[in-house]
């Protein structure tokens, strides 16, 4: 039996998993597996969520490939606006797209990243990361992970929510809404509930276009949800 504390334990694999000497895939499977050997509980969970997801077919409308990617302004880990345009003019990217710099999954591919980011170079090509955390975060984040790419600032997932790469949790509301906050505060068209009891089957129903608008004018006024990246 494991005497250490949980938390140990898993920042303890997360380590080891993180500076194996074989390909990201593989890394992030090691880690995965220990999660599910160190907290079967929270995994077990992980696993219905996901099967959930797929039940309700959340990112069936995220951008495929070949679709022109819409443009961004996001401040970087230095509160610096980067836009994607900007980026562009120095050459082919690839955005990356992480759930914060808590997340072991997003670290570990984070420091691949980083640890190739020469060879990306060397071909021309370069990397941005955006995650939804406040630039103090990002700056860690990035300072961890030796990346020398920029890492942007999403705030409240608004850029991916646009790219259906985010998902709310159906969940009860804390203040009590009944479902009549977001058809008062966003008013003609707006989707029944609030910020905090948006159904994953609306997620996945619903065009980009209106679904990003809505989110963000029946947030308006409210200060927190639980948002994940896919």
């Amino acid at each position: 039996m494991n005497s250490k504390p949980l938390s140990v334990a898993l920042e303890e694999a997360f380590i080891e998993c993180r500076d194996m000497d074989v390909s990201l895939a593989e890394k992030l499977q090691a880690f995965a597996d220990a999660v599910r050997r160190l907290a079967p509980n929270f995994q077990e969970a992980v696993d219905k969520l996901v099967a959930r997801l797929k039940d309700h077919q959340v990112g069936k409308n995220a951008p495929k490939p070949g679709e022109q990617m819409p443009s961004f302004v996001l401040p970087d880990q230095n509160a610096q606006l980067v836009s994607l345009d900007k980026i562009l003019e120095h050459g082919p990217v690839a955005i990356t797209f992480h759930r914060g710099h808590w997340c072991p999954y997003c670290r570990i591919n984070t420091h691949a990243l980083a640890e190739a980011q020469g060879q990306i170079a060397a071909v021309g090509g370069q990397v941005a990361a955006i995650m939804p955390d406040r630039e103090h975060f990002t700056a860690e984040f990035k300072a961890e992970s030796q990346a020398q790419f920029p890492i942007l600032t999403d705030f409240d997932n608004g850029y991916a929510l646009s790219l259906n790469l985010a998902f709310g949790l159906v969940r009860k509301c804390r203040i009590s809404c009944h479902g009549r906050v977001g058809m008062s505060r966003a008013g003609k068209g707006a989707i029944p509930g609030c910020y905090h009891c948006l159904p994953l089957s609306w997620l996945a129903q619903t065009p980009r276009s209106r679904r990003a608008s809505s989110i963000l004018t029946t947030a308006s006024g409210w200060q927190s949800s639980t948002w994940y990246q896919l």
